[in-house]
């Protein structure tokens, strides 16, 4: 019996031994359960709060590779780098749940590595349809991801970017440290932001009828009003804007509510008019106000120029111009080759003008039309200038008439206009068709008509509708 009792002891503290390794064992398994819920959770709140990440984990074929997902969000919180705890995790999922962990990992630590310049990217794409556009071309989130990225350097500065104006070793070891998606979106980014110019722009409220500055006057003959155009242009890219009018400086209304444009307004003899321009830069916050002119109606015509040599211009000035001269439109040719240097279509249509006559008044017609939608007198007057000159008058008036042409149908449809050249400079196939007529006018419509329905773009001049778009007529 005393043999027995030893034997018996051995056994019990081995079968104690046995138990508690299973109960740690048990334990740490229901350990390993608990966090990977705990991933998991955590990586479904940080994918929903991220547009990319939300249609990347849509994308995952079932609830358990949505799981791992998450799982691999959770487990890549705050990291910028792979790491071989992270493989850990993701290999312990299924087979077909571990690619889905893998996808969320590497999705992650480039956005941790890059989240400022993300954000910013996205931001801006929200409020530019171009830049949108341009952003969309490729489905691939980690395209789309690493276009951001670059928006974030080489955007708009006003827009939060850096405003980077070239590339260089910083921005190319961010690219370097992408996926080749990643790449790609990124030098798409690269291309079209660098195409911009960023410089900015002032804004402009005129009434081409007035004479003199701000306050300028509205001649009504003899009548007690006079209706005359207003024009405008914010000069930069912002959200939303809008012109208020106040009368005698009495409450404000609304005139417009756009960016840029003409609209006509009445100007009542003995009343001051002031327009003011507000604009909202981004979804929220307030307007601010940019720009503001008064006009004041007085009775009489506008008196004559001083030195008598020719009809009142617009602004105030006066004169005839001659080709070379100082006169009030050098300053209009200088503006308006600055304009069509800024937009490829442009300078190609310039380019084809010859100099002398004919180039300076394609010039003048590109400075005239600036922010215009429609035509008007004052154009019209500047014009008439050009064409009473004898040295070349009615070279420059056809030039200047071309150049109005273009300048009117390209703001009346400048963000369609914009995205469309984006998609091209993207797509080749969009390029060849594109570039399948030498006229410059075919290829403004070719821009207008990828980015809008057939409804609109069906209201385009005939000359800017590509030919598909063109009603055929058969002969009778």
């Amino acid at each position: 019996m005393e043999r027995i009792t030893p034997k018996l002891t051995r056994i019990f503290v081995v079968a104690l031994l046995f138990a508690t390794a299973l109960t740690t064992a048990n334990s740490q398994e229901s350990t390993r359960t608990t966090d990977y819920d705990a991933l998991a959770a955590r990586g479904e709140t940080l994918a929903n709060g991220d547009p990319l990440a939300i249609e990347l984990r849509n994308q995952q074929p079932n609830d358990s590779a949505r799981r791992a997902f998450d799982i691999g969000m959770g487990v890549a919180d705050g990291n910028t780098a792979p790491g071989p705890g992270k493989d850990r995790v993701c290999a312990l999922q299924l087979r077909g749940e571990a690619q889905a962990c893998s996808v969320a990992v590497l999705f992650s630590v480039e956005r941790n590595r890059n989240a400022e310049l993300a954000a910013t990217g996205a931001r801006i794409a929200r409020s530019n349809e171009r830049i949108a556009a341009a952003r969309n071309a490729e489905p691939d989130e980690m395209y789309r991801q690493g276009f951001d990225i670059a928006t974030g350097i080489f955007g708009d500065p006003k827009r939060g970017a850096r405003g980077d104006t070239a590339r260089g070793p910083g921005s190319l070891g961010i690219r370097d440290t992408l996926t080749a998606a990643g790449q790609r979106g990124f030098n798409a980014s690269v291309t079209l932001h660098l195409s911009r110019n960023y410089k900015p722009t002032s804004a402009s409220i005129t009434v081409p009828d007035a004479v003199g500055t701000n306050p300028g006057t509205v001649y009504t003959a003899d009548q007690t009003q006079r209706t005359v155009n207003v024009d405008w242009n914010a000069g930069s890219d912002y959200t939303d804007c809008e012109i208020d009018l106040s009368v005698d400086n009495g409450r404000w209304s609304k005139f417009a509510a756009s960016c840029d444009g003409t609209k006509p307004a009445t100007i009542q003899l003995g009343s001051s008019h002031t327009f003011r321009m507000m604009v909202y830069d981004g979804q929220e916050g307030p307007p601010k106000m940019i720009k503001t002119l008064t006009v004041i109606g007085e009775q009489g015509n506008p008196p004559p120029p001083a030195d008598g040599s020719g009809a009142t211009q617009p602004n105030g000035t006066s004169g005839t111009a001659i080709p070379g001269s100082a006169t009030s439109e050098d300053p209009l040719a200088a503006t308006g080759a600055a304009i069509a240097s800024e937009d490829p279509l442009a300078t190609e249509l310039r380019d084809r003008h010859p100099e002398g006559p004919a180039r300076r008044g394609f010039d003048i017609g590109m400075a005239a039309a600036e922010g215009h939608t429609l035509p008007g007198p004052g154009k019209e007057r500047i014009r008439e200038s050009l064409r009473l000159d004898q040295q070349g008058g009615d070279v420059a008036a056809r030039s200047f008439d071309t150049a109005v042409s273009f300048s009117l149908e390209r703001n009346k449809n400048a963000k369609l206009a914009s995205t469309g050249a984006a998609i091209a400079e993207l797509d080749q196939t969009v390029a060849d068709a594109r570039s399948a007529e030498p006229d410059v006018f075919y290829r403004l419509g070719f821009d207008d008509l990828r980015s809008c329905s057939a409804g609109p773009c069906a209201k385009l001049p005939r000359r800017a509708r590509p030919r598909s778009q063109v009603p055929r007529v058969d002969s009778p």
